[in-house]
């Protein structure tokens, strides 16, 4: 299956507003750990949110060097020949980002409803309240991006099967 690079942010960019979750991807020590999440995109960061304690939470304080992953299937199967196991492919459109998470402390309640906003805005189109201790209780994850990529797999955009 061949894949053709995306160079332009601008295209990577619309490829995560069009996806509803992302993978997380962190590193435990010598082990791999990586979980689907709801996220946010904006400004060019990354947000997330999550409980304050937790395995992920534990990782990330040791750790903040994440890895982002999207992706969406453009076409389920395709195939060049029926009889060939091996000729069978997706076509599909990903961008993959990394980066470090930066924790939105308590601090900053003003900044954590922003971000919860943008979540809502997403899921309802009218404004929400939060209660001072429910936004005490989330925790926001910030990711700065210091490097994406993307690529179009199994098809090139200006020469579609």
């Amino acid at each position: 299956m061949r894949s053709f690079r995306i160079e332009s942010r601008a295209v990577m960019e619309e490829i995560i507003k069009e996806c509803k979750s992302c993978t997380v991807s962190m590193a435990d020590g010598d082990e791999p750990y990586c979980i689907p999440m709801s996220f946010v995109y904006n400004d060019g960061k990354v947000y997330l949110h999550s409980g304050k304690e937790g395995k992920k939470y534990d990782i990330l304080c040791r750790n903040n060097r994440v890895c982002i992953a999207w992706s969406i299937i453009m076409k389920d199967v395709n195939y060049q020949d029926k009889e060939i196991g091996c000729s069978y492919f997706m076509q599909c459109k990903s961008v993959l980002a990394r980066g470090r998470v930066k924790f939105i402390d308590d601090d900053d309640l003003e900044r954590k409803r922003e971000i919860l906003d943008l979540y809502m805005s997403s899921f309802v189109n009218y404004k929400v309240k939060y209660s001072d201790p429910a936004v005490h209780s989330v925790l926001i994850w910030e990711v700065y991006i210091e490097e994406m990529s993307g690529k179009y797999i199994g098809y090139k955009p200006d020469n579609k099967k």
